[in-house]
């Protein structure tokens, strides 16, 4: 038991690593693709539109025909989407199919299934609103691997100070990136040497007993970690702001990409009622 929650405790550390250095990844050298191009703050304004509408959507057919029509712009205009699906939006639908299942046997009305030797029904409303949840995740999460997959971290806060974002939302934003980046590298160091210097299997206690050590030593290490870190950006000037070497201008693209995201909030909106 100790041994698969150890196996499952660092292929979830690797997962989460692979993630992170994907959102690190920087677009401003290299070939880049037409959705690469546009202007960050266009694209966040895009994304929060369509976050909103899809939060508030009614139609569950209208929030995967918006997550399919996602995957599809993104593949066609080559923007390394689909990574961040598999890592980000998947789990995400998955939590949420897990927190809407209660709702078909919970929530009243009209029975659609009933099984009489369970003495429960499935509601009409029920299956309604599990799907809607279900969906909603399935979209916002797409919107949101559609935004990083062609937006490097660091120009998203950078846009996000351009429309008026308070800097200590920003700064907290930034610093909890860093430190999560600090503390996956930790653990997997910590892993990487335990392997190293270990010869054969070893007794289930012994190893519940090294993973609980590992867990204290872990914050220890990269609270200090974080302090040095954030100690030696105030040393060398940080005060919070976000400063990238591309300056961003608006182009007819990035007005045509704002304007295409506010038709299709619309219809989501508008869709279903």
């Amino acid at each position: 038991m100790a041994q698969a929650a150890e196996r499952y405790l660092e292929r979830s550390l690797r997962q989460l690593d692979l993630l992170l250095n994907h959102l690190n990844r920087t677009t401003d050298s290299g070939p880049q693709t037409l959705l690469q191009r546009a202007d960050a703050r266009a694209k966040v304004v895009a994304a929060l539109l369509l976050i909103v509408a899809a939060a508030s959507a009614r139609n569950p057919w209208a929030l995967l025909l918006l997550a399919a029509a996602l995957l599809g712009m993104a593949s066609a205009l080559r923007a390394p989407i689909w990574p961040l699906f598999w890592r980000l939006a998947l789990p995400v639908t998955l939590l949420a199919l897990l927190m809407g299942a209660p709702a078909i046997l919970l929530v009243p009305g009209q029975p659609c299934l009933v099984l009489p030797r369970l003495r429960v029904a499935v509601t009409c409303e029920g299956l309604k609103s599990f799907s809607l949840l279900a969906t909603r995740g399935l979209a916002t999460a797409t919107v949101l691997a559609a935004l990083l997959s062609s937006t490097p971290w660091m120009h998203v806060l950078k846009a996000m100070r351009s429309l008026g974002v308070p800097l200590l939302l920003v700064m907290i934003l930034n610093m909890t990136y860093r430190y999560l980046y600090l503390l996956v590298q930790a653990a997997l160091e910590i892993f990487q040497s335990w392997r190293s210097r270990s010869c054969g299997a070893l007794p289930s206690a012994l190893r519940r007993r090294f993973l609980t050590r590992i867990v204290g030593s872990l914050l220890t290490k990269t609270h200090y970690l974080g302090e040095e870190v954030y100690l030696a950006m105030t040393a060398r000037g940080w005060r919070g702001d976000i400063f990238v070497l591309r300056a961003d201008r608006m182009r007819a693209a990035d007005w045509f990409l704002l304007a295409a995201a506010l038709a299709t909030a619309v219809f989501l909106w508008s869709a279903g009622r």
